[in-house]
């Protein structure tokens, strides 16, 4: 069990020093903010994805089926206005990442190669989700961190 923690944390941190190296589309760059209350968000279902594997190095995984139409989420964690969270995830199909903060502003980037950090701007709590408005299931792998 040791050695699984240790090789995962050495994967994480590999991660995170490769992550920056991989390149996408601007159109896959550019960030988009909506509320949960626009018509894009209302027939969606959400599901929350406990975290149960943390780590000192604060990154997070996210190696999720997310099943047609839904949103996944995970817990939330309280970040200070002037920080940022990181998210490097690939999807098996076209899709959407971002984080959701407690006041209902969503903001994501969509593609299936996604690598962005996000500026906090506004001290409050926030979610990270993958969305998944397909007509099949979609596979997540990848990280945040917070």
């Amino acid at each position: 069990m040791k050695l699984k923690l240790l090789l995962t944390s050495i994967c994480f941190l590999l991660m995170g020093v490769l992550a920056p190296s991989v390149s996408s589309s601007a159109e896959e760059l550019q960030e988009y903010t909506v509320q949960l209350s626009d018509e894009e968000f209302q027939k969606v279902i959400e599901e929350s994805a406990s975290e149960l594997f943390n780590t000192r190095f604060t990154a997070y995984q996210m190696n999720w089926t997310i099943k047609k139409n839904t949103r996944r989420t995970t817990s939330m964690f309280y970040k200070p206005s002037g920080s940022s969270i990181d998210i490097g995830v690939d999807l098996s199909i076209w899709g959407k990442a971002g984080i959701i903060g407690f006041d209902g502003v969503a903001r994501y980037v969509q593609g299936c190669e996604i690598y962005k950090t996000f500026a906090i701007n506004t001290s409050q709590y926030y979610c990270v989700y993958i969305q998944n408005d397909n007509t099949v299931n979609m596979t997540s792998s990848g990280y945040y961190y917070k």
